[in-house]
């Protein structure tokens, strides 16, 4: 089988790929979000696409005391762009 043989197989992979990677952003991620109304954007870098997660802040006294699970839990922004993470207590919300 020569190299050239090979192509239309190439070409329908590459293509497969694309449209899994397309789905998957869809899906997961990255996005635009706002909060309280507002449009939010990077503060470093000005990117306005982010991957969301969430987050605990833990204190000593709860952590001392095997109290972990009662401190507050956060949302988490990550800049898709540079990476700068946001740590929110009110939810933003996603904009389509």
């Amino acid at each position: 089988m020569k190299p050239e043989d090979l192509n239309p197989v190439r070409e329908a992979m590459s293509s497969v790929r694309k449209g899994v990677k397309r789905r998957a952003q869809k899906l997961f991620g990255p996005f635009k979000y706002s909060l309280n109304g507002k449009a939010f954007s990077c503060s470093h870098c000005g990117g306005e696409l982010f991957h969301k997660s969430t987050g605990q802040i833990n204190t000593r006294f709860a952590t001392f005391f095997g109290l972990d699970w009662l401190d507050p839990k956060m949302t988490i922004l990550i800049c898709a762009e540079c990476g700068l993470v946001f740590w929110m207590s009110n939810e933003p919300e996603k904009v389509s």
